[in-house]
């Protein structure tokens, strides 16, 4: 019975190594939203547009493409809890690979993270809740 038992914990280890090793791909911007918070949106949020990529790596590796709006309220308590800081610089790349609708446009404002970052961008249209969010963690 011993042998038995763990040649099944040996399969079990196994097959939830392989499934949490998997890559996650979603253009769906509710499931986006949820892989990249862990919860789904309040009332206060209407998802427009996702795009969202997890490595296959156990490191949390990954780039999220997000297009929402928010009401004034739910947008500053995100700038607040990611302690978010207006950028200054008009210099700004884009990333090649952002989806066709991830478009900036005259009037947001452009916040990034207070501390290091890989290039994450947060626009920011407070006349309109509209937002387009960039992250990347690699």
């Amino acid at each position: 019975m011993g042998h038995y038992l763990k040649t099944i914990l040996g399969f079990l280890f196994l097959g939830i190594a392989i499934i949490s090793c998997s890559e996650k791909n979603s253009e769906n911007p509710e499931e986006v939203f949820f892989l990249w918070s862990g919860t789904k949106p309040t009332n206060e949020v209407k998802l427009i547009n996702g795009k969202y990529w997890q490595s296959a790596h156990f490191s949390n590796e990954y780039k999220m493409y997000l297009e929402l709006n928010a009401t004034n309220n739910w947008t500053s308590e995100f700038i607040k809890q990611n302690n978010l800081k207006l950028l200054t610089s008009t210099s700004l790349d884009i990333p090649n690979d952002a989806p066709a609708w991830f478009k900036v446009k005259s009037g947001f404002k452009i916040f990034v993270p207070s501390e290091f970052s890989r290039g994450s961008l947060y626009f920011v249209d407070e006349k309109t809740g509209n937002m387009l969010i960039y992250e990347i963690q690699l």
